[in-house]
């Protein structure tokens, strides 16, 4: 009986195993195919390049701004030229102009980002003493510049996670005079936070300081120190834009793809590597006679607006064969970056696309070799509002130390992650939709 066993479990092994060598050989002949298909330049670390410098070079792509509504019509152009059906979803973003935001400590100065909703100091510095906030004890905070602490797990680069506004608020209800967050996101700097639209003004100022300023406020505190906080900045309410491109056959179902165009600052590693994906399949999928629509949203970092927006006008998911988002950090690199592509970054699919989903994505550099099904609930970002609006969606995202930090520009993007990722959705796309 145990010898049956045995060989019961070897055969299953090398099954197994053989199984998972012929699926790793199929997933490479696959992209090699696609490489080798007359799509070089498309695909090639040139095109990627090039558009990475131009999201770059557009600067702030906050929603609204002139650096989004730049990328806007970039990609108006971009995707008239290949001869798709483009057209404008307009909505209105609440925000701020923000002209100053400094902590000063004796003769050092910080500068600090006011966490949207913003709440400038009425025109006046305010100048109290500083205190870290603790929950477990009980302090008066009333009057004080209250230091609230955080590593990236407590947030997530996103207000709205999990019960983190509600532990500002509390701070907020303590009396204090404002509220200073420190983030360690891994940047160096501030992390801004993803911030709804829908969510009500703060009763005091709320900044962000980074980790690289921590010893700093952390040393005030111990000295009780006394400190003066400047935020200066205006409200605006500014039209956003996504942008809405279809090509082929509108009898057929639909293949959706879409990915963010904003963010709190430029956004290059987070924003840029999944546009340059995103408009790499955009070339390809001009030519391959399928019925897409290409959805480049704004309003990301308020909430997903953008993606709200895109649900509404979207065809119903029964008229949708596959909707595939590109989320954040497609080809964003560590720190250092010369570390290569960030380890944290995921494929989400449903369960019975993993083992192709597995070959494509296998190899890539830094991760991505294994997928996890949407069945998981884990997903994050705007692929949760298509998975949970019941379309049959896949996706990735990931994180970074350059996550929502103004420090996110051209020098940790990593060329050769997008345009693997690219390349692997590509083939995916053809396996799924060739024989159609």
């Amino acid at each position: 009986m145990k010898t049956r066993i045995i060989v019961s479990v070897i055969c299953v092994f090398v099954f197994v195993s053989m199984g998972l060598v012929g699926l790793a050989y199929w997933g490479e002949s696959r992209i090699q195919s696609l490489e080798n298909s007359g799509h070089a330049s498309v695909f090639s670390k040139q095109t990627f390049a090039e558009d990475l410098v131009k999201f770059d070079s557009l600067g702030v792509h906050r929603s609204g701004t002139s650096g989004d509504v730049a990328t806007t019509q970039w990609l108006e152009q971009e995707f008239k030229a290949l001869g798709y059906r483009v057209r404008r979803e307009s909505f209105p973003v609440s925000s701020w102009q923000i002209d100053e935001a400094l902590l000063t400590l004796g003769n050092k100065t910080i500068n600090v980002f006011p966490q949207f909703p913003v709440k400038p100091t009425a025109g006046q510095s305010i100048t109290a003493e500083l205190r870290l906030w603790n929950a477990e004890t009980k302090q008066d905070y009333s009057g004080k510049i209250v230091v609230v602490d955080t590593d990236f797990w407590d947030h997530r680069g996103d207000l709205a996670w999990g019960d983190f506004h509600q532990r500002i608020m509390a701070v907020s209800d303590s009396g204090a005079a404002a509220i200073v967050i420190i983030t360690r996101a891994g940047c160096g700097r501030y992390q801004a936070l993803n911030a709804p639209l829908a969510l009500p003004n703060w009763k005091v100022p709320v900044v962000l300081a980074g980790e690289s300023d921590a010893a700093t406020l952390l040393q005030g505190i111990a000295e009780k120190q006394t400190v003066s906080l400047r935020v200066s900045a205006s409200a605006q309410t500014l039209d956003a834009f996504n942008v809405v491109a279809q090509i082929g056959p509108s009898s057929e179902p639909a293949i959706v793809v879409s990915t963010p165009q904003s963010g709190w600052f430029t956004t290059t590693s987070e924003r840029g590597t999944g546009v340059a994906a995103f408009m790499a399949l955009a070339r390809w999928a001009a030519t391959q006679n399928k019925h897409y629509i290409f959805y480049s949203n704004s309003g990301h970092e308020r909430g997903n607006a953008g993606a709200h927006v895109a649900i509404k006008s979207a065809p119903k998911p029964e008229q949708v064969a596959l909707w595939l988002h590109i989320g954040a950090n497609a080809g964003a690199l560590g720190v250092p970056p010369s570390e290569g592509a960030v380890k944290t970054r995921f494929v989400m699919t449903n369960w019975w696309q993993l083992p192709k989903t597995w070959a494509l994505f296998r190899r890539h550099t830094g991760g991505l070799a294994w997928p996890l099904p949407l069945e998981l609930g884990i997903t994050a970002g705007e692929l949760t509002e298509y998975h949970n609006a019941g379309y049959a969606a896949i996706g990735s995202f990931g994180a970074s130390p350059w996550h929502h930090c103004p420090n996110d520009r051209l020098e940790q993007a990593s060329v050769a992650a997008t345009r693997e990722l690219a390349l692997s959705y590509a083939a995916l796309l053809t396996e799924l939709f060739s024989a159609d």
